[in-house]
């Protein structure tokens, strides 16, 4: 970040010394454009390589990669054109043109590509209908105030800002699954901030030895950096789970639609014959607008319950086995190490025969608090049913694993209040890890089934990961024998009640 901001203040003073000054800056003011642009690719080639990060990121970032690289070959040669004729010039050569023109579409294409969090055609279409809106304003207010000039400095210029927009509307729209969002909002920061000083340009006709072209590289690569940074500094077990998106619908498409009704008012203003139609036109723009906003805030929560109730346990709100299996199988796809504990508590069935279904609720409830305290926040605790329970700790080796279904046995351990009783709570664990190159989910849980039956079988209340010696002809023996320990245990809790 230092080495990009002192490039950047480099350019920016050979500029200011240069305007002071009616001196040729010459190459000095293209100096620091190249090496800008190395930090950032250097970066993002980083990240593309962690293999920390889900694929997405990985290609996205390697789109940045080569979005960077471009920017620097098109700074070269800019300086070329620049300074490689007789006299100093702003024009640009079909190379240079096409460099930078690289440079949009790699970055067009990451974003493109970038997985959008949606769960569905429907919700596709109303993701692309809300930036298609955006985008349209956005041409209309850039037609109607981009001044003119070189047509090939305007349409760059144009390009640039439309793809700010797109940056913008997917932060807004598209959730941060995959990509820091702080990261996006940086990007969509330097590209602003590019092509505003692009605009500039036409303020130095009478200079054609000047050329804002370096600055403006410089400070978008100041913002790339500090996005790749911000990248390497998020989790990458976070970004495994569900799209987080700040509010359940976006209303950036709403303030386009405000902005472009404002920009109507204005240019209408001076002809009254038309001024009582354009306000009746945008106020009815605005109670639509409200209807609308107020039906789908109503639709979002009623879907919203309806989710919750079909993915989580009534019992314990925690998620039940459709949802455990889906974040299952996106963390295995991502080609993540993944551990899984399997948990199942030891006599429980005495408990709910002995001092009835309450108690027994309030013993799985415990059990689903202890459990989730015990975990990371990007970890699932889910219930399967009955006194089974299940962990999925994306990113966690098997010794790791081992640590955490430690403090889940201690956690356990305390005894529980339950009518009238204080009731000990004892949990066999089976663990097993691996990642989706060498296994899938149901093999997963059937290791850790394995695992926990072997712990079960040493007695209960304790740990055991799975390894390929635990003898899997005796899954049968070790089922039958824990549904024998039970009974026993039924039968003793009886006879001393």
């Amino acid at each position: 970040m230092l080495a990009s901001i002192a490039l950047a203040v480099f350019a920016i003073a050979v500029l200011v010394v240069a305007l002071a000054a009616p001196a040729d800056p010459g190459v000095l003011l293209w100096l620091a454009a190249p090496p800008a642009t190395l930090i950032p690719v250097v970066l993002a080639t980083r990240i593309a390589r962690t293999t920390g990060f889900p694929r997405a990121t990985r290609m996205f970032w390697a789109h940045l990669a080569v979005c960077s690289a471009l920017a620097g070959i098109g700074s070269v040669l800019n300086a070329i054109d620049a300074l490689g004729g007789p006299a100093p010039t702003q024009a640009m050569s079909p190379g240079t043109v096409a460099a930078y023109a690289g440079c949009v579409v790699a970055l067009m294409s990451g974003m493109f590509r970038l997985p959008m969090g949606s769960s569905g055609a429907g919700d596709r279409l109303r993701i692309g209908l809300d930036a298609g809106t955006v985008l349209l304003a956005a041409a209309i207010f850039l037609w109607q105030f981009l001044p003119t000039g070189s047509p090939v400095l305007v349409g760059f210029t144009t390009v640039l800002m439309l793809v700010t927009v797109f940056a913008v509307a997917k932060v807004a729209l598209a959730g941060h699954r995959y990509i820091d969002p702080v990261a996006l909002r940086l990007f969509a920061l330097g590209l602003l901030g590019g092509a505003l000083i692009g605009t500039l340009q036409q303020f130095l006709g009478s200079r054609p030895d000047l050329n804002l072209g370096p600055v403006g590289v410089s400070i978008i690569m100041i913002c790339a950096t500090a996005a790749a940074e911000a990248q390497l500094r998020s989790c990458p077990v976070a970004a495994a789970g569900p799209a987080r998106n700040r509010r359940p619908f976006s209303v950036l498409p709403y303030l386009a639609v405000v902005a472009v009704d404002g920009l109507l008012v204005v240019t209408c203003w001076p002809y009254p014959a038309g001024r009582a139609v354009v306000l009746a036109a945008v106020l009815l723009t605005a109670v639509v607008m409200w209807r609308q906003i107020t039906a789908m805030r109503e639709n979002t929560e009623l879907v919203a319950r309806l989710d919750h109730a079909a993915t989580h346990d009534a019992l314990t709100g925690l998620p039940n086995r459709a949802l455990f299996t889906a974040r299952m199988a996106t963390a295995l796809a991502e080609r993540w190490p993944v551990s899984v504990a399997l948990i199942d508590l030891d006599g429980f069935k005495a408990v709910n025969d002995t001092l009835g279904h309450g108690a027994g609720d309030v013993l799985l409830t415990t059990t689903a608090k202890r459990l989730t305290s015990c975990v990371r926040a990007g970890d699932t605790v889910a219930r399967l049913g009955g006194d089974e329970f299940v962990v999925l700790m994306p990113g966690l080796d098997a010794q790791e694993a081992v640590e955490v279904a430690g403090r889940m046995v201690a956690a356990l351990a305390v005894p529980v209040r339950a009518e009238g009783h204080d009731l000990p709570v004892r949990a066999s664990i089976g663990i097993a890890g691996g990642d989706g190159a060498e296994v899938g989910e149901g093999e997963l849980l059937r290791r850790a089934d394995i695992a926990m039956y072997a712990a079960k079988h040493s007695g209960g209340s304790n740990v055991r990961h799975y390894t390929a010696t635990m003898p899997e002809t005796r899954i049968a023996d070790l089922r039958t024998a824990g549904t024998v320990r039970q009974a026993q245990h039924a039968v003793q809790a009886r006879e001393s009640a």
